[in-house]
């Protein structure tokens, strides 16, 4: 009996045992489905707010509606977890079922979403709250942790940054007697430095008997520079004398028994060393060497040498100064200019402030080119210019300008100008690019003050904006020349005062018949007048006077014998422009007598370091021979060729410039090489049947000794003018076009 009851108490026992394992797996086992539980929780609560901001953000029907089912879809999934998580004697609890929506309901059965007011659709949300605040909690973060990086990287608080007071001289050096004891009436504390280690490559300058050095003079000294050095020799020298000048004062105002006088004797130990390092230091100031700056000049004051002038304000000089640059980074290149204005672009003077202007155009001199960007007409801003007194100290060169100044004799065998105020430049390489002046009209010239004071010669920017405001205020306004400046300006007021009465007085059959032939000449005549231009043509200006009305009667004669009167507010003369070789013909050099201008090679050099370029320049071309070209990119290419061979360069004049002109809104002309209307004309166009015009696009190639010299596009826009650069040049016949126009 004792054993089976044995037996059965270890039964029970282990039955025990085998329970408390149960139910510790159990336990186990309710645990995790508990964490899965909490995991899914926070899954669901994730997937709502994700569903909601959908649905907010969103607002259709549809994501509404899916919202909704996936709500229910991970409630129920919670209810399972529940179900699982629960112990295995509870019951199941009751699948949740969502209450019915309550509200107004449309005629689908749908509710329909409450009315939210316009105030509540701007009312700060929960979210916004949060938000708010976790921007304030950063802020203030921010703002600790700059303020702990002031303690403990700086070592100061705010209120304690305070400058540091000045620190003593140099360790070596004598501090001055200002600050010494003695002034004040204390005595002289006597105080010995330690011994020291004489060092053989610093000059040491000390006193026998010195105050003690601070603590903060035995930190490490910086480096000085030579500069520094010598300002602080400067100031030591300076106050030695205050000293003497007080101790001298002082010892005569009371007696001797009062100040006893301690005896100190400077010890200076020259090293070779310094002075040999200082010597390396120090650049060159050898004058072979025009890189090397010297001492700023007095405000407005020219140097009195340049290694580069350039006579002229135009393109010529500008671009010419940007080739000098470029070949010579540290060159200083000075421009005397006689106008008050900064180099500019004169084309959109009669084009593009014209046409794409606006109210500013007047005073800030800017236009809206086609592609949206604004643009003015100077070539560089102020700022790009070196002041002139600065020129000569600059570390690596510039380039200056000085505005209002005259050239008026060059000496090429002295390198020197002369200046109309007296003053005189040396110069290294000089460039004359004195551009043209306006023809005037003997007519205009022999009339009355009041004729004049309504005749603006047009060349420049203050000629546009003359002509501008006028033009605002004015119901006619004649214009005398039929070259490219007086048809484009007719056809740019036409354009933008379309109201206005335009003139034209040409002496030809039509414009532009010094280059144009009969038949495209007489054609842009009658293309001129469908926009409204009265085209005077064959005329020619016989007197001006005033008239009763208050405009001006302008008397025509033809070729004919006809005469008649014209009635307008303004004249404008172009017709054309004269060299400026005044400054030539006073320096000796050789003027062309055919084509006007100053003599130059086919490097632009007139004489020895003395060339020339742009308007005033007559040079040999190596395709067309003698010319002179009026146009602005030729006073671009001939300033950029004579900057280089300013600088060394040996290269001839081959590039052929071209230009464009509109003066309707049908006859656009781009051309190169020499455009003559002399010259004989093979021409190629292409008519357009429906508008009737047999001029819509078209080639003229012009012709001399059997090669073509110059080639005019017709509203022909892209590479067509570099093929005509290549004709050109090649020589070519214009018998092979005229077989490739026969097939």
């Amino acid at each position: 009996m004792e054993r089976v009851a044995g037996q059965s108490r270890k039964t029970d026992e282990h039955v025990r045992i085998r329970d408390k394992e149960s139910m510790v797996s159990w336990s186990f086992i309710h645990c995790h489905i508990s964490l899965s539980h909490f995991m899914l929780t926070v899954f669901e609560s994730i997937v709502l707010s994700g569903f909601t901001m959908l649905s907010r953000l969103f607002s259709r029907r549809g994501a509404t509606r899916s919202s909704v089912a996936a709500l229910i879809a991970v409630r129920q999934l919670r209810t399972t977890t529940a179900v699982l998580g629960g112990h295995h004697h509870d019951e199941a609890p009751p699948p949740h079922i969502p209450r019915p929506a309550s509200g107004e309901r449309n005629w689908f059965g749908e509710v329909k979403p409450p009315r939210i007011s316009e105030d509540a659709k701007y009312k700060p949300g929960k979210d916004d709250i949060y938000s708010y605040i976790g921007a304030f909690v950063g802020v203030a973060l921010t703002v600790i942790a700059v303020y702990c990086s002031l303690i403990v990287v700086v070592g100061r608080t705010p209120s304690t940054m305070k400058p540091r007071p000045h620190t003593s001289p140099r360790p070596g050096i004598r501090r001055s007697t200002l600050f010494n004891d003695e002034k004040h009436g204390h005595g002289e504390q006597e105080g010995t430095h330690g011994k020291k280690k004489e060092q053989s490559n610093k000059d040491i300058v000390h006193e026998k008997k010195e105050e003690p050095k601070p603590v903060e003079e035995k930190k490490e000294e910086k480096v000085k520079t030579i500069e520094e050095k010598k300002e602080e020799e400067k100031i030591e020298k300076k106050e030695e004398k205050v000293e003497k000048e007080e101790k001298s004062a002082e010892e005569e105002s009371q007696p001797e028994s009062l100040h006893p006088v301690v005896e100190k004797k400077l010890v200076i130990v020259p090293v070779e060393v310094e002075k040999t390092h200082i010597e390396e230091s120090v650049p060159s100031t050898s004058s072979d060497d025009s890189s090397i700056p010297s001492e700023s000049l007095p405000v407005g004051q020219l140097p009195e040498s340049v290694p580069y002038l350039l006579v002229g304000g135009g393109t010529a000089s500008y671009y010419a100064a940007l080739v000098i640059r470029a070949r010579d980074p540290n060159a200083r290149v000075l421009i005397i200019s006689d106008e008050s204005h900064l180099p500019y672009n004169r084309p959109p003077l009669s084009k593009e402030l014209w046409w794409y202007g606006s109210d500013r155009s007047r005073e800030h001199l800017e236009y809206k080119a086609p592609s949206g960007r604004t643009r003015d007409v100077f070539q560089e801003a102020e700022g790009f210019f070196v002041p002139v007194h600065q020129l000569p100290s600059t570390a690596h060169g510039g380039v200056s300008i000085a505005t209002n100044k005259r050239v008026i004799r060059v000496d090429a065998q002295e390198s020197k100008a002369y200046l109309d105020d007296g003053t005189t430049i040396r110069f290294d390489n000089c460039l004359l690019a004195t551009g043209g002046t306006p023809r005037c009209l003997p007519q205009l010239e022999n009339s009355n003050e009041d004729v004049k004071k309504r005749v603006i010669y047009y060349r420049g920017v203050d000629d546009y904006r003359r002509l501008e405001e006028e033009a605002s205020k004015s119901s006619s306004i004649t214009i005398i020349g039929g070259g490219f400046l007086g048809s484009e300006l007719a056809y740019s007021i036409k354009r933008k005062y379309d109201k206005m009465e335009v003139n034209q007085i040409i002496p030809d059959h039509g414009p532009l018949s010094s280059i144009l032939p009969e038949y495209l000449s007489r054609h842009a005549n009658e293309e001129m007048k469908k926009i409204g231009i009265n085209v005077h043509s064959s005329s020619l200006l016989s007197s001006a006077h005033s008239s009763p009305s208050g405009n001006l009667s302008l008397s025509l004669k033809d070729k004919e014998g006809g005469k008649k009167e014209v009635q307008t507010d303004l004249i404008v003369v172009a017709i054309g422009i004269q060299p400026n070789v005044e400054v030539a013909k006073a320096s000796g050099f050789e003027i062309d007598a055919v084509n006007g201008g100053i003599m130059a090679d086919g490097e632009l050099r007139v004489s020895g370091k003395v060339f020339a370029a742009g308007d005033a320049c007559s040079y040999y071309d190596e395709s067309l021979g003698r010319r002179r070209n009026g146009h602005w990119e030729n006073a671009q290419i001939s300033g950029r060729l004579a900057g280089e061979n300013m600088t060394g360069g040996k290269t001839s004049f081959w590039y052929q410039p071209s230009f464009f002109t509109k003066i309707a809104p049908t006859l656009l002309l781009n051309a190169v090489g020499d455009i003559n209307s002399q010259h004989e004309t093979v021409s190629v166009y292409r008519a357009n049947t429906e508008s009737g015009d047999k001029y819509e696009r078209g080639i003229v190639f012009y012709v001399k000794d059997e090669k073509i010299v110059g080639v005019l596009l017709v509203n022909l826009i892209g590479a067509g003018i570099d093929v005509a650069r290549r004709l050109i040049k090649d020589g070519k016949s214009v018998n092979d076009f005229k077989e490739i126009f026969a097939r």
